[in-house]
């Protein structure tokens, strides 16, 4: 994590810094942004494409609609990682959040396979450095609302060996244990349960 904020720090500073010592044209501008995007590691924290990719048989090879991901855009955006965002509606019948969350990890790990060239699965900073040493894209994964874990602790140690790097507590519903900000408070924040989710994902 710190190597990953220390990245960001730097591309703020490495943009910031030339693009503001002197007036330049846009074309000037862009061309600068470009060298420092070409050095540095680029995350984007959030993409809900492995939805499609399990029930549309969506290909990221593929040019897609202005507002759909794809790697020949991310190559032309100098993304260096991406996290794919696992996401079970809370509608979702409650016993089934964790086959349906398997089934989307599944879907990423297949999408990585059916482009070794261009993507690889990463797990840790130094997983995205490698990868981005090897002029792939790192791929990460993580769990989008705390109710995907049907209130069991243990799901949190199976996702953690999948690649899962992190989990919202909440979504737009509360949980059995955790209150979302845009649902009616039940818990005052969370339960003791709900902490020791917490200091479980910490300690992983």
């Amino acid at each position: 994590m710190v190597k990953i904020q220390r990245c960001i720090l730097l591309v703020c500073v490495l943009i910031g810094g030339p693009l503001m010592a002197a007036e330049r044209t846009p074309a000037e501008a862009e061309r600068v942004a470009a060298r420092v995007l070409e050095r540095a590691i680029i995350i984007d924290t959030h993409a809900d494409t492995p939805q499609m990719m399990l029930d549309e048989d969506y290909d990221l090879a593929q040019a897609h609609s202005p507002y759909m991901l794809s790697i020949p855009k991310m190559r032309a955006g100098h993304l260096g990682a991406e996290f794919f965002s696992i996401w079970v509606d809370v509608h979702w019948p409650s016993q089934d959040l964790i086959h349906r969350a398997l089934d989307l990890i599944d879907a990423v790990d297949s999408e990585v396979a059916r482009h070794p060239e261009a993507l690889g699965l990463a797990r840790t900073a130094d997983d995205i450095e490698r990868l981005h040493r090897q002029g792939k894209i790192a791929v990460l994964m993580g769990l989008e609302g705390g109710h995907i874990i049907e209130d069991d602790l243990h799901a949190l140690d199976a996702f953690d060996r999948l690649g899962i790097r992190y989990m919202t507590l909440t979504h737009e519903a509360d949980t059995d244990w955790a209150d979302s900000a845009t649902d009616k408070p039940r818990w005052n924040g969370l339960t003791g349960f709900g902490r020791q989710v917490i200091r479980r994902m910490n300690e992983l």
